[in-house]
């Protein structure tokens, strides 16, 4: 199962972009119009479907990509250590469109104002229900969390985690790993790990008492 540039550019539009509709500020004429957006090539018999490093923000928000991200040895200069203008002829997407400002940093106040808000669990499980819709059905996806997710907002400090677990089961994640995780005390971990429907894995996940937070 191989996907060409243009369908892999789509599909990663797609989930990048899911904030840019239902804001009121999408363009009307842009690609990623409420009736198409979705709209992703079927290939094969299963679908993976994969977010990461949502960092507890629940809501959609106005995210800027960085103006430098070098990579180092063989990455250097290489995807995805490649940013601004560079990245958009590289992947083919057209300046100033909301793959642009989703994908970049370039003119970011005026897109921003433009196009509105990013993100937000509502309309990432919004992208997964047609996704897994478009692949015939939940049985036929896999869906995995990269991590940095029951951490990074006021309220994941205060619930240590929970409510963001809690939402990552209204998501429908099967698999996922562990990162900022672990910056809870251990027996929170424990608890919110107990707590989520799908697996979570890890190997060697060992803490020094000097690493301890308390």
């Amino acid at each position: 199962m191989a996907l060409t540039r243009r369908e892999f550019i789509k599909v990663l539009g797609a989930g990048s972009a899911a904030g840019l509709i239902g804001t009121g500020h999408a363009s009307k004429t842009s690609l990623f119009g409420q009736e198409n957006m979705y709209e992703v090539p079927k290939t094969g018999n299963a679908r993976i479907l994969h977010i990461t490093d949502t960092h507890g923000n629940l809501l959609p928000n106005h995210f800027r990509e960085p103006n430098v991200n070098l990579g180092f040895g063989s990455t250097f200069g290489q995807l995805p250590h490649v940013v601004g203008n560079k990245l958009l002829k590289q992947i083919g997407v057209k300046p100033g469109s909301p793959e642009a400002h989703a994908f970049t940093y370039n003119n970011f106040e005026d897109l921003a104002a433009k196009y509105g808000k990013t993100g937000g669990f509502g309309q990432i499980k919004t992208v997964l229900e047609s996704l897994r819709e478009g692949a015939g059905g939940v049985q036929n996806t896999l869906t995995l969390d990269g991590g940095d997710t029951w951490q990074g907002s006021g309220t994941s400090l205060w619930t240590r985690g929970a409510d963001m677990v809690e939402a990552t089961n209204m998501l429908g994640v099967d698999v996922m790993v562990g990162h900022w995780e672990f910056t809870y005390k251990e027996n929170e971990v424990l608890s919110n790990v107990a707590l989520f429907k799908g697996d979570f894995i890890g190997q060697n996940v060992r803490v020094k008492e000097d690493s301890l937070f308390g």
